[in-house]
Parts: C-alpha cells; sequence; structure tokens
C-alpha cells in the first residue's frame, strides 16, 4: 500500500493482500499479517486517525487452514523403533540407519542433518554449529553433543570418508536423497506411524514428563522466539542445562539400543 494514506483504505485493499498471501500456502503467516493490521488500526483509533476498525470480521473471509501434524510414536514404542533402526540393513542404505540415530539422538530437522558438513562440528568441544542459512528461523542454532553423538560421528567419519558431506553415500559431495530417511522408516513398517520430524516431537514429551524447564526445551528444539533481537543473539541461552539435556536424553536413548562407536 506503500504510502497510501491510512483512512483512504478499505477492506477491499486489506483483503487483496491477504488473500496474495494465502494463495501462497502460507497460512500461519496470513494470520499473523491480519493479526498486525489489527494492531494498526486499533492503535490507529487511540490516535484519533481512524473512527473505525476496518479488520473487524476479516478473520471469517479467511480459509480455514487444517494443521496436519507429523507422525510419531509414544514414548513406549520407543524400544522397538530404535531398534528397529540398529537392525536396518537393506544394503547399500545401512548410512539411513545411522542417519536416523543420530537424528533420534539431536532430534535436528531433517535437512539440518542430510545437508550438515563436517567443518560445522567440533568434536574436541562436543558442539555443532548449523549456521543459520539453513535452520528454518535463520538464525545459527547449537547442539551440544554427547558422548554417544561424538562416537556416532566418528565412526560415520570412518566408514563414509569425507571432508564435505556428514551423511554421504559413498560420495563425500552428494548427500543422500531428500526422502532417503523416510523411505527408510517406511521399510521398517513404520508408514503412517512415524516421520523423520516426529523424533521432535518424541524428544519434547520426554523431556516435558522429566520436568526439564519448557524455555530449555524450546530453545534447543529451535523454536521461533517472538523477539527478532532477542532471537539473534539467544543461540547460546540455557547452554549449561540444554547439555545435560541432552546427555540425559542420549544415556535414555542408548539404554535402548547400543550405538555404533569409532
Amino acid at each position: 500500500m506503500g504510502n497510501k494514506n491510512i483512512q483512504k483504505i478499505n477492506k477491499a485493499d486489506l483483503l487483496f493482500i491477504l488473500q496474495k498471501v494465502e494463495d501462497r500456502g502460507a497460512h500461519d503467516t496470513v494470520r499473523r499479517l491480519l493479526n498486525d493490521f489489527k494492531k494498526i488500526w486499533q492503535f490507529a483509533m487511540v490516535l484519533g486517525i481512524c473512527k473505525q476498525d476496518i479488520t473487524i470480521g476479516m478473520t471469517a473471509i479467511l480459509h480455514t487452514h487444517v494443521v496436519t501434524h507429523h507422525k510419531a510414536v509414544g514414548i513406549q514404542e520407543l524400544p522397538n523403533l530404535m531398534q528397529a533402526i540398529a537392525d536396518y540393513d537393506k544394503e547399500g542404505d545401512r548410512i539411513c540407519a545411522y542417519a536416523l540415530q543420530l537424528i533420534a539422538l539431536t532430534f535436528v530437522r531433517k535437512s539440518e542433518l542430510t545437508l550438515a558438513k563436517w567443518h560445522e562440528f567440533d568434536l574436541d568441544k562436543a558442539l555443532w554449529k548449523i549456521p543459520a542459512e539453513r535452520m528454518k528461523m535463520r538464525i545459527e542454532h547449537l547442539v551440544p553433543l554427547s558422548k554417544q553423538v561424538i562416537g556416532l560421528l566418528r565412526f560415520v567419519k570412518q566408514t563414509y570418508p569425507s571432508d564435505n558431506y556428514v551423511i554421504n553415500n559413498g560420495d563425500p559431495n552428494t548427500p543422500i536423497p531428500d526422502n532417503a530417511l523416510m523411505q527408510a522408516l517406511y521399510g521398517m513398517g513404520y508408514k503412517g506411524k512415524m516421520t523423520v520430524h516426529g523424533f521432535r516431537a518424541v524428544a519434547s514429551t520426554a523431556f516435558n514428563e522429566q520436568e526439564f524447564r519448557v524455555d530449555v526445551i524450546e530453545r534447543q528444539l529451535a523454536h521461533a522466539e517472538p523477539n527478532t533481537v532477542r532471537r539473534a543473539y539467544n543461540r547460546a541461552e540455557y547452554m549449561q542445562e540444554r547439555t545435560e539435556m541432552m546427555r540425559w536424553w542420549s544415556d535414555y536413548l542408548e539404554k535402548l539400543t547400543p550405538f555404533n562407536k569409532a
């Protein structure tokens, strides 16, 4: 709308913008945008610039978006899942088992692992720095590495030598296919029961049951921080607690199924 006088903006103008965003499938964005519009018009009314809030009733015009949650097994089913991953031995596809174990241990998003490169890891300092450009929220994310993760990473490095992609199938300069981990879970019989993203839900459930602090859990899950400025500087927030939480989780998973160690 540029520099258009707010008094000359009408419902049709706002609806045009909202529908353009909605047509992209950005349903969360369009609702946040409408919320911003509401705040602007309410502020304008307080200042006496506008006599009415033209955003009233616009929520009903937007399409209802049904959120589909990622499938995830319950905590009680985790032992069988971890054993199935450990036993997965499809010829030429063993790297997917190690990748799924790393996903389970770190509960990062799929692409954050499959596109990870060795220069992001400092095994001596037990830390993985995922660069901002590969994060959903475009903020660098720190993952404390437990002894189990470090051992598994060293095993992968030894088995699949590379100075580039960590998760590769023989070619260090080529990551595994985008759907490889999902297909591996299907091969284990978990189609419709578990997704790669589901490990995040399982870990979150376990942490809440163990009464780890919500702020610590959310920070390690790299969920959005409402304050953009604060979000840019809090990548190391609660680091000691996050490290302890990750250590507890790795110990818990190792009791279910031992991990390869280099």
